[in-house]
């Protein structure tokens, strides 16, 4: 990662705090696109496994229930071939994608109403029985008479890689990315805010972007006294062994994968990080109570022998008894699992992005682009975010401010008290 030079100008355009995969596209879209002087701060050694955007793989696919997270997605597409494009390297690889919903041998309501949605904004997709599912993709083993959306634009998306190249093409545009650097203190003057590290370094900015991570709530509290309600989960994923098989391979179309629940769901991603290792993880609650600093790097082993017994069920050619490897992540999740994505209500010059809840990497491009567009706009921030997400071929697409009614201060500070 080549970086700029530390301007000795007093004063940046932007100042960024926090380098993972939002932070970072930020960065990349306010310096390449509108030519902002940007001084990225990450805490940590860059692409560090603290957070939320390091690892392999990540799920990217358009299949939501909700319109606005289908149209960000959607949005989101063309934005990731032109990052690879200037990259230079394969940022994603297309696998299609399987939902279903075992806690029903029957027809899920979950599964058709996704179908709607994704039909409702000319997304393609087929609804096929399990047997189907099961004809289709050896060693997948689902309820006959269950409902399936296969959605053949899904995919995996290399989130290592990602982040590197969102830095790299920051970089690049003339960002300044600092690692090592956390923040100690924040002070808004009149026209500006001085950011002071720990080391007692400080920086002028006129604007200011804070995408934390898992450290969103303690960051907003200790800054600005502003107490958000998202909680942190400690994931776990684990690659199972096909005992030889290559039938869950990419390369031999095997798809991504989304079993849907009442309270979560298991997902995984076909076996291309390691020969013969299929990824699968479980997007539930952990068990333990975690926070971005005092986590551990062990997965839950509750969650871990529920996985078992699914993978047991559903993925019968793999050894189910032990995985081969096992990692975790964090999800900062809201209680509606929307995002955080406003400026401060105390001063408008900040900008703050969280809260992506475990499903927020595949919207990365489109994040940066909003969160972007919340920095340089003096309109209300659902408008700004809107007219950054206009799709001139298919207005349907267009993001309405309407659509980003849930993802102000007003709605995750004041949620606790709406239930």
């Amino acid at each position: 990662l080549s970086r700029s030079k530390m301007s000795t100008d007093a004063t940046w355009d932007v100042i960024v705090i926090g380098m993972g995969v939002m932070g970072s596209s930020t960065a990349y879209f306010l310096s390449k696109y509108h030519g902002k002087r940007v001084l990225c701060l990450e805490q940590f050694d860059l692409g560090h496994s603290r957070g939320s955007s390091h690892g392999h793989t990540r799920i990217l696919r358009k299949v939501y229930n909700e319109d606005h997270f289908t149209k960000i997605a959607m949005l989101s597409y063309p934005l990731w071939e032109s990052v690879q494009a200037e990259c230079g390297y394969r940022l994603y690889q297309n696998t299609g994608g399987l939902d279903w919903d075992s806690s029903t041998s029957g027809i899920s309501e979950k599964i058709t109403e996704r179908a709607k949605t994704l039909r409702r904004l000319g997304v393609e997709c087929e609804e096929i029985s399990g047997l189907e599912a099961s004809r289709r993709f050896p060693g997948l083993y689902l309820p006959e008479g269950s409902n399936v959306l296969y959605q053949p634009d899904s995919g995996v998306s290399f989130a290592n890689k990602t982040v590197r190249a969102f830095q790299s093409l920051a970089a690049n545009a003339g960002a300044t990315i600092l690692e090592n650097s956390p923040v100690n203190s924040i002070k808004s003057g009149k026209d500006s805010i001085t950011v002071t590290t720990e080391a007692g370094k400080s920086y002028v900015t006129k604007k200011l972007v804070i995408t934390p991570g898992g450290w969103l709530k303690p960051f907003l509290q200790k800054h600005f006294d502003i107490t958000v309600h998202a909680d942190v989960w400690k994931v776990g994923y684990w690659y199972w062994d096909s005992n030889g098989s290559n039938a869950y391979e990419a390369s031999n179309g095997f798809p991504i994968f989304i079993d849907h629940s009442p309270v979560g769901f298991y997902y995984g991603t076909p076996a291309l990080e390691y020969p013969n290792l299929i990824k699968i993880g479980a997007h539930y609650p952990s068990t333990l109570d975690v926070t971005a600093s005092s986590r551990t790097f062990v997965p839950d082993s509750v969650l871990e022998v529920g996985t078992k017994e699914w993978v047991r069920k559903h993925f019968k050619l793999c050894n189910a008894d032990k995985p081969a490897l096992a990692e975790t992540c964090l999800y900062t999740v809201t209680r509606n699992e929307e995002f955080l994505m406003d400026r401060l209500p105390t001063n408008p010059n900040i900008v703050v992005g969280g809260g992506f809840s475990g499903h927020g990497f595949k919207h990365s491009p489109m994040v940066g682009k909003m969160l972007s567009a919340l920095v340089l706009s003096d309109a209300p921030a659902a408008e700004a975010m809107a007219a950054a997400g206009q799709h001139a071929s298919s207005p349907a697409l267009n993001l309405r401010p309407e659509d980003l009614k849930d993802f102000t201060f007003a709605f995750h500070t004041q949620y606790k008290a709406r239930l």
